[in-house]
């Protein structure tokens, strides 16, 4: 694991990835991902293995923004159905049967995993039954394999710190993310892209915007011209990605669903990649989007 994370305060997280050496061309990927709803029979686990196991074969930092879980089918929520409950689920102790399960299914890749923030499946949770599933699953994975996951709230931002390998500053080295587990239904025509020009005008120092909830997946990229404080004036862009799910509602569908009875459609599982790169022939740290979808 080459980077080090620290809490700057509860609504900020920072990471530092020191050696960025451009002579050797250096690059470094990240996995972003959302909503994978691991417990459900919905969901693509081969798929969500297959790039959790890419990440730590390049040795990737990963960061989960909400609904790690599915978590619905508890006693009392009314969301939930007795046909999705998975066998190794189906006792008297279900939150904790998740909790063990995640953090025992997450094991062999908690060294990459950086960082953990909720969503709205956690906090219906939290809220209804005094349970943070997503806390307690990291404590576990701390108690089972003694690596470190940062937890994080519905929203926050992360500081990427991109330095030498004597920790001097790089020019370009740091890049700001914005997350927000998200809200809303992602629109049937828009799929929420409007949303991007008010998140642009109310966080306009975040580099890239994620977002997760609407299981809709799609990358917007924001030109903005900028100013130096010598009056320079240059152009960059702010990235907004809709981050997609692992739950997919029409593999093996028998016609009926939550999803399909909204009309919602089917979604595009995956995940987004970002890889930064510094190269003798750019001093500063790029950054390339890279989509990973099942296709």
């Amino acid at each position: 694991m080459g980077y080090q994370v620290e809490r700057l305060n509860d609504y900020v997280v920072q990471l530092t990835i020191p050696g960025v050496d451009e002579a050797l061309g250096w690059n470094k990927r990240f996995l972003w991902q959302s909503d994978q709803h691991w417990d459900s029979k919905k969901t693509r686990r081969d798929l969500l293995k297959r790039h959790l196991s890419e990440a730590m074969e390049c040795d990737a930092p990963i960061f989960f923004f909400g609904d790690w879980f599915d978590a619905m089918q508890g006693r009392s929520d009314r969301r939930g159905s007795k046909s999705d409950v998975r066998k190794e689920f189906q006792s008297i102790s279900y939150f904790d049967d998740l909790v063990d399960e995640a953090a025992e299914w997450l094991a062999p890749y908690a060294s990459n995993i950086a960082g953990w923030s909720l969503g709205n499946h956690e906090t219906s949770v939290l809220l209804h039954h005094e349970t943070n599933l997503v806390k307690r699953t990291i404590d576990k994975i701390r108690y089972e394999t003694g690596e470190l996951i940062e937890p994080m709230g519905y929203e926050g931002y992360i500081l990427l710190n991109f330095t030498r390998a004597d920790g001097r500053a790089i020019d370009g080295g740091k890049k700001k993310v914005f997350f927000n587990h998200g809200s809303g239904g992602g629109g049937r025509v828009s799929k929420g892209v409007t949303k991007t020009l008010q998140i642009a005008a109310s966080h306009p120092d975040a580099d890239i915007v994620l977002q997760g909830h609407t299981h809709k997946y799609w990358a917007v990229p924001e030109p903005r011209v900028r100013i130096t404080s010598q009056g320079r004036q240059y152009t960059d862009i702010q990235w907004h990605l809709q981050m997609s799910t692992y739950k997919d509602p029409y593999r093996n569908a028998t016609g009926l669903g939550w999803e399909i009875e909204k009309g919602f459609g089917p979604v595009a599982p995956g995940s987004f990649w970002t890889r930064f790169q510094r190269t003798p022939s750019h001093g500063k740290v790029k950054l390339e989007i890279i989509p990973e979808l099942a296709l």
